[in-house]
């Protein structure tokens, strides 16, 4: 009989664009339990943040039973603008680095790049897996949402970034469909692209909640059939369980204007995310 430590058990990994605190009719402080809830109904190992603020985050994390921590770096530097703030699990996940850098031709530096509408960010978290002893590097990003090269060139250097770990999932808001062209440089293989594919964890052939449900839903009732734009992608140590769009609201209250995305991983042998298998 497999013992617990042989076979660990699932890695859920959640992807979730908080949307900034916006004066508009879903104000932070009426999403804020809604956004604490779903964490806490899921609880995910590991959660890739797209948009939230330095305070927005505090308070997030204010509300999870000091069971998460967070990391990451505003896009203007410091504690100023957006982040892509990582949140894990301290019972799970033992964190061992962490930087951010800029989606440009410059990434050390706070910069922008190919007609980029903003700066734009990646933090990269290398951590271990306390359950399966496994090391694994985690990156939250959000690209452009107006200019097509910049999520392209975006594409090139995630890729790239994640090979550095060996192990990696990379999960963020990519504003665009898997169809677009960002999405194949990120995962076909045989590309021009060095570093090995990603896979698609809502690709795989495994159960699937909300198939029929875009990411992005702008606090409409519901979206059906929209574009998914928040992807979680992994390297080939790991393999996909199950994956899902979650459509939960708290007392009426969406959380977002995206509904968060959800993967349960499982790693597979140490030689699994080796280039060429």
């Amino acid at each position: 009989m497999a013992t617990d430590q042989a076979v660990p058990a699932a890695l859920t990994v959640m992807s979730f664009n908080l949307r900034y605190p916006a004066a508009d009719a879903h104000p932070w402080r009426r999403r804020r339990a809604a956004a604490q809830a779903v964490i806490n109904q899921e609880l995910p190992a590991l959660i890739a943040t797209q948009e939230g603020v330095y305070d927005q985050l505090q308070e997030l994390v204010s509300g999870l039973d000091d069971r998460y921590a967070w990391t990451g770096e505003g896009r203007d530097g410091g504690d100023a603008g957006e982040f892509c703030a990582v949140l894990y699990d301290r019972r799970r996940i033992r964190f061992e680095a962490g930087a951010t850098r800029w989606l440009s031709p410059t990434p050390e530096e706070r910069s922008r790049g190919w007609g980029s509408s903003h700066r734009r960010i990646a933090t990269l978290v290398d951590v271990t897996d306390l359950r399966a002893g496994r090391q694994l590097r985690f990156i939250s990003t959000h690209l452009d949402h107006r200019s097509a090269q910049a999520r392209s060139e975006s594409a090139r250097l995630l890729r790239r970034w994640a090979a550095e770990g060996g192990a990696a999932v990379v999960a963020g808001d990519f504003n665009e469909p898997p169809d677009g062209p960002a999405h194949r440089l990120l995962c076909a293989a045989g590309s021009d692209e060095a570093a090995p594919p990603l896979r698609d964890a809502f690709a795989a052939d495994v159960p699937r909640a909300g198939d029929d449900v875009g990411s992005f839903h702008g606090y409409r009732d519901r979206h059906l059939g929209g574009p998914r734009i928040d992807w979680i992608l992994h390297s080939a140590a790991l393999t996909a369980l199950s994956s899902g769009v979650s459509q939960f609201r708290l007392d009426g209250q969406a959380p977002s204007d995206h509904w968060p995305v959800q993967a349960q991983l499982r790693w597979l042998g140490p030689d699994a995310g080796a280039r060429g298998t």
